[in-house]
């Protein structure tokens, strides 16, 4: 899909009907996916995705109750989200429907469900609900308990070698992950790779252990001492490239995190 593909739709409902043939409003069930995360390129997700059309942010109040504000960007605020129905509790992104397609922050929200709905990989947040409004799209992710890796450097002032090689390897999973489907992020930073607290094969959900079975890079010979998976998160600037070669000229990321390249302003490629 080229670049100028990507600003086909202009809903959620079609973000997630596009590609699959799924009809709006209905849950989307991608292919099982049985790529082996070093030969073959990624298949599409396949957990499913739901999708449901509300009039405002009220409709959401009746089923889940909304906590402490769990991080906020440029892209949109994250809050703490629990559904009342089970107590199960979410990651919640409100992302506003920017409709200047002129502008690379305008599509924002679009490009996180394009990534999210398509993909799913052992150290890339899981996108579960997607509501959209009139004016809003709420993203229903997993929630990761342990904050950032900015957060744990923070706390930690530095990391043992065996934890660095540890987080590190996980990082580079979800980046050959996305690369290989010629996608490239963008703005790759400390606080954009969430950390979760990791549990027992006993304790660990199932729908958990089934994504680790796809994509085993994540966890084979990692030290087991390491108590967090990374979760590679915010994806409003990543594109699509028509090849992974081609050569990019915007000038977007985190300033503090940019290649030199970008910073120069010269052309650069996926590996910046």
């Amino acid at each position: 899909m080229a670049s100028s593909e990507l600003l086909e739709c202009s809903s959620a409902s079609q973000l997630c009907a596009c590609k699959t043939g799924a009809p709006h409003g209905r849950s989307l069930s991608s292919s099982s996916a049985t790529s082996s995360a070093s030969d073959e390129v990624p298949q599409q997700r396949p957990a499913s995705v739901h999708y449901v059309k509300i009039d405002s942010s009220r409709q959401l109040e009746s089923d889940f109750e909304f906590g402490e504000t769990l991080g906020e960007g440029a892209f949109g605020q994250v809050l703490l989200a629990v559904r009342k129905r089970d107590g199960e509790q979410f990651a919640v992104k409100k992302l506003a429907k920017n409709k200047d397609t002129k502008s690379t922050y305008g599509k924002s929200w679009e490009n996180e469900i394009r990534v999210l709905r398509r993909f799913q990989h052992a150290n890339i947040v899981q996108l579960e609900i997607i509501f959209e409004s009139e004016s809003n799209c709420y993203l229903f992710m997993e929630l990761c308990d342990a904050g950032t890796l900015a957060d744990e450097l923070n706390r930690r002032r530095q990391f043992q070698e065996a934890d660095t090689r540890c987080l590190l390897r996980q990082v580079g999973s979800a980046l050959s992950f996305l690369h290989k489907s010629r996608i490239v992020h963008r703005d790759l930073k400390l606080q954009n790779c969430l950390l979760k607290a990791r549990c027992s094969q006993k304790q660990q959900p199932q729908k958990a252990r089934r994504v680790r079975s796809h994509h085993s890079l994540a966890e084979d010979d990692i030290s087991a001492s390491c108590p967090f998976d990374v979760k590679l998160t915010d994806f409003g600037l990543s594109i699509e490239l028509r090849c992974l070669e081609h050569s990019l000229v915007d000038n977007v990321g985190t300033p503090v995190y940019q290649a030199p390249e970008i910073v120069n302003g010269s052309s650069y490629n996926y590996k910046c």
